[in-house]
């Protein structure tokens, strides 16, 4: 314990008491701390008594409570993964029975009694792929999903709905390893198939494009350009922009030694030149580190490029706020008459005649009263529906007007190949004419099918027959309507199909063509 110096003649008494009042409390202190360290068996005991310690115990603390929490998450994921692996096996083992029960009764031929046995025994079998898809671990359902609200699968009369998510449950067992712990009802079984998934909607640049919209989502961080007009330079700060507009403006409002800018918006991109339209050098460079000139592909550091100055095509993602005028490239999609969804025997349809986003048009579809999934892929700038409900034929057709067709969603078409016919089975050719139509005048047109690979190819052999010519002429072009041929002529014609084809083959083939 050290001492304080002896005071000398020149210290006063009270600053002499003063100081042994603090040393003896400084003893009194370090004392506490000595007999807290040997009570506890901790050199450290609060942050203060060593700070670089108590930061090293801290950090070890720290990791040792992460890595327990990460033991504690692989023993959940390891629980999620057995139910889910015993789910599987459990519906594996049932599809294994309903297939040995099919072959089985497809062998000879059977009385009502027996088809009845056979179909009650299906049934039991489809029950149980349903309860063991709804299996659940500490109360989510291992086959629905992320966000698992309700069971997967459920039954409604004939048909099996899915009301799984697309996404699957994952948990994090360490710092570089998000695992996922499970597999969806869909990937299991095949529900949720697709029904129709549109081309690229191809949305066209406006000002109220987001910059980090364009290039199919990827976007530019706009920084600082520098503009010049001969010798002089100017800084452009475009680190607030917005919009393609924003960009715009900040580009219009600049006087390069007494000319202005005009900044012209196309479909594809943008494009700048001159207001007055004569000509001139127009060098525009990044500043710093920035890349905003170079990533729109307007970059002219030296002026050498002539005027205008046109962007890379920028290519905006399929964002649900986009407005129906701004898809097709620009020109818009008349939409007002809807769409209609056929799901087994009854028929849905989807008014659009509010519609001016994108997304008014998922909400609508998903409103619709169809066990049916409506999204947008805004990377690929495609629409896609998928059907919920299995065990029934899905189809999207038109409502009188040629909304399905524009939104790339309707089943049939004119580039519908014949192989995507009857669920995929196609449609079978007979030796010669595969079937006749006969006119009202009498006469007959024998239609060959030889080497027709779509449905433009069939409605063409009919509309260009040799024979079909005159006041009978028969005319069939697809239905605006319904997926399936219409026929024009004086009165109905009669078809006759060739003697191999099946009566469920004839009406399929022209009634309506089934979802593949």
């Amino acid at each position: 314990m050290s001492l304080l110096p002896i005071a000398t003649p020149r210290t006063a008494d009270i600053l002499t008491q003063l100081r042994l009042v603090r040393q003896l409390n400084s003893d009194n202190q370090t004392l506490e701390g000595l007999y807290t360290q040997l009570s506890t068996g901790r050199r450290v005991n609060t942050l203060s008594d060593d700070p670089a310690s108590a930061i090293s115990a801290i950090s070890l603390q720290a990791s040792k409570e992460y890595s327990d929490q990460m033991l504690r998450n692989a023993d959940s994921a390891e629980g999620y993964l057995n139910v889910t692996d015993t789910a599987s096996s459990d519906i594996h083992n049932a599809l294994n029975e309903a297939q040995g029960t099919i072959l089985l009764a497809a062998q000879t031929p059977l009385s009502d009694a027996e088809r009845g046995a056979y179909a009650e025994e299906l049934e039991r079998i489809t029950d149980r792929i349903v309860t063991a898809s709804n299996a659940t671990y500490r109360g989510h359902y291992v086959l629905g999903g992320a966000i698992d609200k309700q069971a997967p699968l459920s039954r409604e009369g004939v048909a099996i709905v899915w009301s799984g998510q697309p996404s699957l449950q994952s948990t994090r067992i360490s710092r570089e390893w998000l695992l996922e712990t499970g597999i969806q009802a869909n990937q299991a079984l095949g529900v949720g198939a697709t029904i129709g998934k549109s081309d690229d909607l191809d949305v066209a640049v406006t000002t109220a494009t987001s910059l980090t919209d364009i290039y199919a989502g990827q976007g530019i961080t706009p920084g600082v350009i520098r503009l010049g007009a001969g010798q002089n330079r100017y800084d452009v700060d475009l680190r607030d922009a917005k919009t393609i507009g924003d960009l715009q403006d900040a580009l219009q409002s600049i006087d390069l030694d007494g000319r202005s800018l005009q900044v012209d918006i196309s479909p594809e991109g943008i494009s700048i030149d001159y207001a007055d339209g004569l000509g001139g050098t127009l060098s525009i460079d990044d500043v710093g580190e920035g890349k905003t000139a170079e990533s729109l592909g307007i970059r002219n550091p030296l002026g050498f490029s002539g005027l205008p100055l046109t962007s890379h095509s920028l290519d905006p993602t399929l964002s649900p706020l986009v407005e129906l005028a701004d898809l097709a490239g620009g020109a818009g999609l008349d939409l007002s008459a809807g769409l209609k969804i056929k799901q087994g025997d009854a028929t849905f349809v989807v008014d659009l005649s509010q519609a001016t986003t994108i997304e008014d048009v998922v909400v609508a579809i998903n409103l619709s009263g169809a066990d049916v999934r409506a999204s947008l892929s805004p990377a690929s700038g495609q629409l896609e529906v998928v059907g919920l409900a299995n065990g029934v034929d899905y189809s999207i057709s038109e409502n009188g007007g040629n909304a399905a067709e524009l939104l790339g969603l309707r089943t049939a078409t004119a580039n519908t190949t014949l192989a995507e016919l009857n669920r995929g089975l196609g449609v079978d050719m007979a030796t010669g004419a595969d079937f006749t139509i006969t006119r009202t005048d009498g006469s007959t047109l024998e239609i060959d099918l030889e080497g027709a690979n779509t449905i433009a190819d069939v409605l063409d052999r009919i509309n260009n027959h040799v024979d079909n010519v005159g006041p009978a002429v028969v005319t069939a072009s697809l239905r605006s309507d319904a997926n399936g041929i219409n026929w024009q002529a004086p009165s109905e014609p009669r078809y006759y199909p060739s003697p191999s084809q099946t009566a469920a083959t004839r009406r399929s083939r022209w009634e309506s063509f089934p979802e593949a």
